[in-house]
């Protein structure tokens, strides 16, 4: 049997142009994608190529139970698990495009019951009888994609896989760098509190050698009274950084996806000298644009880009094909036969001509979708640009800071020695000799803040340039 297929050229031509004249005046994108090197993210004098921070900068710190707790991290951390999973659900959603252009094959077996009316079109002994309907059929569908709307939105679809991908990556970078920022932090409280222990035992030693004057009535009570109020103060010092050891440990817990108890005893080792953590001289255009959250905000730019392409293609006519082939028969022994073989065939165009504005609603939505993709773009950079210069002015302040504590404990170090010497010749009263002692605790306590600071200064930097 033959199917006259024959369509006039000029009813195709006649649908194109009817859909042509549906407007898209004054829904276009109102901007346009920003130039990263005319905004003036980097010194003028910055070089082109430097080598890159690489992710793993952390790994300066020198500490192998570091790098246990950031594979931790990264194999059981649920925020890097929810972006792996959003990963996936992008390329579901890809496959699912990517299918819509593709013909569609599906087999159907549908049997019917039903019961012809006496009073109907068919009279008795038709009419009101019982009968059963056998009918297997294969359907066919395929749709044209003439005008590229379901090609624009698979390669939507596709950006959309690499947002989700840099997403991933981004969160594995931040959480790297949060876990060593954390052990850091941890490190400074432990030695911190440690630190804060032995002053408040020069306190109590030296109230008790006051005590010993006061009664000796060689001073005065008041004396004893400012220095038991000092102690006091130490003590409740001590109390808060053992909270904050606490607070440290926990928080060092949640980022590698453990409960409270998993770093109760957890022991960092002593901060190493931050130079450790190699710099570049200054930011480079290209370690900004090449990190993972830029580059996911510049990937959202072209799906967005592409989704305009789609909204503007469902402005013309569609084509589709569609086709069975099957057979029907009231009777399982006649199904088989040749009489009972069913064939169709019906090329579609759909021409929409009044829809209430949806698809200019759709365009629209589109051109804004690009528009807040280029905005999020741009402030993408900003905000790297902005990460990554604030990273370098606290580690020049740092170094500065470093060196002055470093300075001023050397200066009580001397302080100590030199009343130490002075008590052991008989010179100088063993409270003046513990009160140089207190004097270079509270020095070292500065000194083990300064690198500290130092060391998270250096972190925030690498990451801020690291991809």
């Amino acid at each position: 049997m033959k199917f006259p297929l024959s369509c006039p050229l000029w009813l195709v031509a006649a649908s194109a142009l009817l859909a042509g004249c549906a407007s898209t005046h004054g829904i276009e994108p109102q901007t346009r994608t920003p130039d990263p090197a005319a905004l003036a993210l980097v010194p003028a004098s910055s070089a082109t190529a430097v080598r890159p921070v690489a992710d793993d900068a952390w790994q300066a710190l020198g500490s192998p139970a570091l790098a246990g707790l950031v594979q931790r991290a990264l194999s059981d951390n649920p925020d890097l698990a929810a972006a792996a999973a959003r990963v996936r659900a992008a390329g579901a959603t890809l496959l699912q495009a990517r299918s819509r252009r593709l013909p569609q094959l599906d087999a159907r077996l549908t049997v019917e019951r039903l019961r012809e009316s006496a009073n109907g079109l068919y009279p008795p002994p038709i009419g009101g009888q019982w009968y059963t309907l056998y009918q297997p059929e294969v359907t066919f569908s395929y749709l044209f994609d003439f005008w590229g709307q379901m090609a624009a939105l698979a390669r939507s679809a596709e950006a959309g896989v690499a947002v989700a991908a840099a997403r991933e990556r981004d969160v594995r970078r931040l959480l790297g760098y949060a876990v060593a920022m954390q052990y850091v932090a941890l490190a400074e409280s432990v030695e911190r509190q440690e630190l804060l222990s032995r002053e408040l035992a020069t306190f109590e030693a030296r109230q008790s050698l006051l005590q010993q004057r006061v009664a000796a009535g060689l001073t005065p009570r008041s004396t004893l009274a400012v220095l038991r109020a000092a102690t006091e103060q130490q003590r409740g010092a001590l109390a808060a950084a053992g909270q904050q050891v606490a607070l440290n440990r926990h928080a060092l817990a949640q980022l590698t996806g453990q409960g409270p108890e998993a770093t109760r005893r957890f022991m960092p080792s002593p901060l190493p000298d931050p130079a450790a953590l190699v710099l570049p001289s200054e930011p480079t255009l290209a370690a900004l644009v090449s990190r993972p959250d830029v580059e996911a905000a510049r990937l959202a730019i072209t799906a967005a880009a592409e989704d305009i392409h789609a909204a503007r293609a469902a402005f013309y006519p569609s084509i589709s094909l569609s086709a069975f082939a099957g057979l029907s028969a009231q009777d399982t022994g006649d199904l088989l036969t040749r009489a009972s073989r069913m064939f169709g065939l019906a090329p579609v165009i759909d021409l929409p001509l009044f829809d209430g504005g949806r698809r200019r609603a759709g365009l629209a939505a589109a051109s804004a979708g690009f528009d807040a993709a280029n905005a999020s773009y741009t402030a993408s950079l900003i905000t790297a640009a902005r990460e990554a210069a604030d990273g370098y002015a606290a580690v020049e302040a740092s170094q500065a800071v470093q060196q002055a504590a470093t300075t001023a404990r050397a200066e009580a170090g001397l302080a100590l020695r030199l009343a130490g010497e002075r008590a052991g010749a008989g010179i100088g009263s063993r409270e003046t000799a513990l009160a140089a002692e207190a004097e270079l605790l509270a020095a070292r306590q500065s000194e083990t803040s300064a690198r500290a600071t130092a060391w998270q200064a250096r972190l925030a930097t690498a990451r801020a340039l690291s991809r």
